[in-house]
């Protein structure tokens, strides 16, 4: 098989408060191009749980349009370490999330890059929707 690669850049906000009203930001690049944004106002959560969102989202998007290879850059470090099984998930309103990308993951040739905020800006612009 052919090897179709992406990178992609998420992020996940909670207005005002955390908990609060979730939003999510996504950029999908090939290449240099952009392809593809998705920002979304989701219902109640933590900063967190939009972290993680926010990640299966891009993951969803880059299968429908064939992809099978991918790079994401976020600046949580909980989602990269995660991601990387190089930290635990634990808490019960992230874990099936977690679960559900890993599972939507297999297969597909991933790398997971912490950035630091400011190489993330696009994604968190998208991410403030629930503001």
């Amino acid at each position: 098989m052919k090897t179709k690669h992406c990178k992609i850049w998420t992020d996940g906000s909670t207005s005002k408060a955390n908990p609060g009203p979730m939003g999510i930001g996504v950029v999908i690049k090939e290449k240099e191009e952009e392809i593809l944004t998705i920002n979304r106002d989701l219902r109640f959560g933590t900063n967190n749980m939009a972290e993680f969102l926010a990640v299966l989202y891009a993951i969803r998007a880059i299968k429908k349009r064939g992809y099978n290879s991918f790079e994401l850059r976020a600046d949580s470090k909980l989602v990269i370490m995660g991601l990387k099984d190089e930290w635990k998930i634990r808490h019960e309103n992230i874990v099936p999330i977690y679960k559900e990308i890993k599972k939507e993951i297999k297969g597909l040739k991933c790398f997971f890059i912490w950035v630091p905020r400011e190489e993330n800006t696009h994604a968190d612009e998208l991410s403030k929707v629930a503001d």
